[in-house]
């Protein structure tokens, strides 16, 4: 299993590993979403694309996923599924373009409200073949 949630005090926190940055970032969403919703319906599918600019990966990955958490408690909007995810490293940085599907959810459907991801122990490692890290979602 590429990730597992841990204890933390306070807040839910997950351990995650893959072969790849790509890999840590899609497994991250995975988390996610298990977090915020079990079950849920969407009332009208759309896609949409977003672009992302960090100084680290890090970073970047905080940015990911606060962008989804914000489409969801602000707008109503579920990312379903995540078609296309690329991190590219550029001389000032590290931009992140994704291609999401989801749509408008009714809010009945959320079964926790994550207040922000943090940076609370947060570290991007590749040790030997595996990127891991540590992610706290503050609830």
């Amino acid at each position: 299993m590429p990730y597992k949630f841990i204890e933390h005090t306070a807040d839910v926190a997950a351990e995650i590993s893959g072969e790849s940055l790509t890999e840590i970032f899609l497994t991250a969403y995975e988390v996610w979403k298990k977090i915020v919703v079990d079950s849920f319906e969407i009332l009208t599918e759309q896609k949409k694309e977003i672009q992302l600019f960090a100084q680290s990966n890090e970073v970047l990955l905080v940015e990911f996923l606060n962008e989804l958490n914000y489409l969801l408690f602000t707008k109503k909007w579920f990312c379903l599924n995540i078609s296309l995810l690329e991190i590219i490293e550029e001389d000032n940085g590290i931009k992140l373009i994704a291609s999401l599907e989801g749509g408008t959810i009714d809010p009945e459907f959320i079964k926790i409200e994550i207040k922000a991801v943090t940076f609370h122990n947060l570290k991007i490692e590749k040790i030997g073949e595996l990127f891991r890290t540590i992610i706290v979602f503050d609830i």
